[in-house]
């Protein structure tokens, strides 16, 4: 950031939140003469030492974000080549895709969400790769599908929306605009005021789109600048803490996944069309990077003709996240997983409940063991492992009564096994 001409801060308060990592912006405005750029509803103390503070109103950045590219490309301040090079701009669309009344074609109104097949790239007729126009000329090209798309947002919309001024909107959109050019590179940062919002997600790629325009993506003083708070964030990010993600940023395998080869089929990124890749992508290592896993995990006991352990990797059947289990609570979904669950229990003949979690067995103990169960008790186990007693697991979840019942029914309809200090006892010892 120290090498940047213009700093945006956008959704980050970076001054206050992050200051020992402001020193770099301030660097660059103290040393390379950089301008720095304040987007936010509150003049805060990023906006004091800003040279520009634009007001906006909150949830509104899209707006604000198209409203620049459509001045990037309205005033031919963009970096022409590096879009041709090193962007999909040049790449032909299939003509299903489209854009009328504030919805992408593909919409499907009962399910609430988009059939993507509809928005494939175009194959070229002779050689059935991507089709391409070097000039981005193309009506389908996507340079200028984009410069359709964001045509509505012009200043006076921009205003309308936002509530930024309009001489105060175009004097950021002609300062970040400067970069777009081989000389000169900006930076856009931002943190939790985009990606809390339910459109986080569009906010970040349409500043995104707005760096790759001017080309101030992977260059020095260039990209996307997430800042994130603690290392409870970034960090379990990195080694895989949360539900959807495994260490190194690889997909969690759900339960229809029964195979390595299903996994890596949907998980590794391909073309639209299933052709080569026209550039590298780094994310066609994705097999190596899941097997590296597995071996770490297991060592010598996962093998290519076991699929290196991904039997033994846990599975989900559903996002569990904080902010899915409120919204599954307010579409009264919340208890599905509690059904399926009592539905799978409901089925086992020999169930195991690990209190502790004594029973922590090596991959290369596992088929032992239920061998033993089943050579014992004529019936193939399932464990559940709790990690807490059984007052604890009433009083953790709330739910005393029902936790009880449910264990009880279980105990009419298979044989039950507690397992305690390492040892088995059945529910009535």
């Amino acid at each position: 950031m120290a090498l940047s001409d213009c700093i945006v801060f956008e959704g980050s308060n970076m001054a206050e939140c992050h200051p020992v990592a402001f020193r770099w912006p301030m660097q660059a405005k103290t040393e390379n003469g950089a301008k720095l750029i304040h987007v936010d509803p509150r003049f805060t103390r990023t906006a004091a030492v800003a040279d520009l503070y634009a007001p906006i109103r909150p949830g509104t950045d899209i707006a604000f974000l198209n409203g620049i590219i459509r001045y990037a490309i309205e005033k031919k301040r963009y970096h022409e080549d590096y879009v041709r090079i090193h962007t999909n701009g040049p790449y032909l669309v299939g003509e299903k895709f489209s854009f009328q009344d504030g919805l992408f074609s593909g919409f499907d109104a009962a399910k609430g969400e988009y059939d993507k097949t509809a928005w494939g790239y175009q194959a070229d007729e002779k050689s059935q790769a991507y089709g391409v126009d070097p000039t981005m000329q193309n009506p389908r090209c996507v340079f200028q599908l984009l410069k359709t798309h964001v045509d509505r947002y012009t200043p006076e919309m921009v205003e309308r929306i936002c509530g930024t001024p309009r001489g105060t909107f175009e004097k950021v959109a002609e300062i970040v605009t400067s970069t777009g050019n081989a000389e000169r590179v900006g930076t856009i940062t931002y943190a939790l005021g985009w990606t809390q919002h339910s459109t986080g997600v569009q906010m970040i790629r349409a500043g995104a789109t707005l760096q790759l325009l001017l080309g101030n993506v992977g260059r020095p003083g260039g990209g996307m600048n997430a800042f994130r708070g603690h290392s409870n964030i970034q960090g379990a990010t990195d080694t895989g803490g949360n539900t959807e993600i495994l260490p190194g940023y690889l997909k969690t395998p759900v339960g229809t996944q029964t195979t390595l080869a299903e996994y890596l089929e949907t998980a590794t990124p391909t073309t639209l069309n299933k052709q080569a890749w026209a550039s590298m992508n780094y994310w066609v290592n994705y097999p190596k990077f899941m097997v590296s896993l597995l071996k770490s995990a297991w060592g010598n006991a996962a093998t290519r003709e076991n699929d290196f352990g991904y039997d033994w990797l846990p599975k989900t059947d559903g996002n569990y996240s904080w902010m899915y289990l409120f919204d599954d609570m307010y579409r009264s979904l919340a208890d599905h997983s509690s059904r399926a669950l009592l539905d799978r229990l409901m089925r086992v003949d020999l169930l195991l409940i690990d209190e502790m979690g004594y029973l922590n067995l090596r991959p290369e103990q596992s088929n032992i063991f239920f061998k033993l169960m089943e050579e014992r008790y004529g019936k193939k186990a399932t464990i559940i492992t709790t990690n807490l007693n059984y007052d604890d697991w009433y009083g953790f979840l709330g739910q005393k009564e029902m936790v009880r019942a449910l264990l009880d029914r279980l105990r009419h309809r298979c044989h039950t096994i507690r397992i305690e200090g390492g040892s088995l006892r059945s529910p009535e010892a």
